[in-house]
């Protein structure tokens, strides 16, 4: 019988000791629980672990933290009042809808009230003048009650510089008031199913 190679015996040796050794079940890799969520609930491209809010509106434009973007805008509405011939008040009706309307406004943001006294060209000019301040210090007084803060109105007469609106310039038994405020507007990406922010084509 032959005796068996000086390199074989390293070779035969390895295999018994790893023959010895069991492999017992369970002693494996065991899957790792998922310490992040890379799930994306809103579909708003960014995941569930760093997402801060968890509801966005549907191709909002969205910030790094998943929540959208949004600009500030000014609003403006300009409101005629009308007035009786010579008549400085309003009937009782009237006022409180338009006190209704001065509260509504009042619960915006950055809101200001800008009333502007107008007279008809009838009469003379001081007369008109006095008129004028009158309905327009009626109206203040209105808009203080509903609310708003002397500091967020501000008086103007048709005889004096004004922000009477160019499509309302002329004279009237009115007042012009003129409100403005803040809005915050959600900013949307475009696509190529809106318009508005489709990039121009040169020509």
């Amino acid at each position: 019988m032959k005796k068996p190679s000086t390199l074989a015996l390293p070779a035969l040796m390895s295999l018994l000791i790893l023959g010895g050794c069991a492999i017992e079940p369970g002693n494996g890799f065991e899957p790792q629980p998922q310490t992040r969520a890379l799930s994306d609930i809103d579909h708003d491209g960014v995941i569930d672990a760093r997402d801060k809010c968890e509801t966005t509106p549907t191709g909002a434009s969205i910030s790094n933290s998943g929540c959208e973007t949004t600009t500030a805008s000014t609003r403006k509405v300009n409101r005629v009042i009308m007035f009786g011939y010579d008549q400085d008040t309003l009937p009782d009706g009237e006022r409180a809808e338009l006190i209704a309307l001065m509260r509504k406004l009042g619960d915006k943001q950055g809101a200001e009230l800008v009333l502007i006294g107008d007279t008809s060209p009838e009469g003379s000019e001081s007369y008109n003048h006095a008129l004028a301040q009158r309905r327009s210090e009626y109206l203040k007084a209105m808009a203080l009650e509903a609310g708003l803060s002397a500091a967020q109105l501000k008086e103007e007469v048709y005889f004096e510089r004004n922000q009477i609106p160019n499509e309302l310039q002329g004279r009237d038994h009115r007042l012009i008031a003129v409100a403005r405020w803040q809005e915050a507007g959600v900013d949307m990406d475009w696509t190529i199913f809106t318009s508005d922010k489709a990039p121009k084509v040169k020509r």
